[in-house]
């Protein structure tokens, strides 16, 4: 069985692969980039809903400003790429 830590090191690594997958898809297809955002949001949300669901995790809303500094970190990033 796997500890946390490498769970989460595999987690981030296949979070990493699927970013770069998702902006090569959108500079490779002729689709507005900000509905593309929208859809990877709302495929996120769905995965991410999906786990809670099934209990494979719980969400843990410990660390607001861990969690907010990531939200403006991410759309940043999501404005700077597209």
């Amino acid at each position: 069985m796997l500890t946390n830590h490498a769970r989460g090191i595999i987690f981030m690594l296949l979070s990493a692969v699927i970013f770069a997958f998702m902006a090569a898809l959108v500079r490779g297809v002729s689709v507005n980039p900000y509905t593309m955002v929208m859809v990877r949001f709302v495929i996120g949300t769905l995965v991410c809903l999906a786990i809670f669901a099934t209990g494979r995790d719980r969400p843990r809303w410990t660390s607001w400003g861990w969690l907010l500094g990531r939200g403006i970190v991410g759309g940043i990033a999501v404005i700077l790429l597209y």
